[in-house]
């Protein structure tokens, strides 16, 4: 597994919020990516449109990892796009990072 430092954004209900906001509120984190989901271009579009939607490749892929100190994330892509999503337990995207 190999950690990651990532700039994410906290609770934004769609891309754009992420966008706008990523250089004024995004931190940075420490994340191991141990899932990738891949969308077609409109399910990822309806993904990142409704970030607060709760998704069942989200469920139960948080853990924290003491030995690298970083928390589990979820890549998800589409063929030009990623997101990383941390979710801290919920089954919605809470932190989010574009790649």
């Amino acid at each position: 597994m190999t950690k990651e430092t990532l700039r994410f954004v906290c609770k934004r209900a769609n891309l754009e919020g992420i966008k706008k906001d990523m250089k004024k509120f995004g931190e940075t984190r420490q994340v191991v990516i141990i899932k990738k989901v891949k969308l077609s271009a409109a399910k990822y579009r309806e993904f990142t449109n409704n970030l607060f939607d709760e998704y069942d490749f989200l469920k139960n892929t948080c853990e924290y990892i003491d030995d690298l100190g970083a928390f589990t994330a979820v890549e998800i892509t589409n063929e030009k796009s990623s997101l990383v999503v941390e979710t801290q337990g919920y089954d919605y995207a809470r932190y989010v990072a574009i790649r």
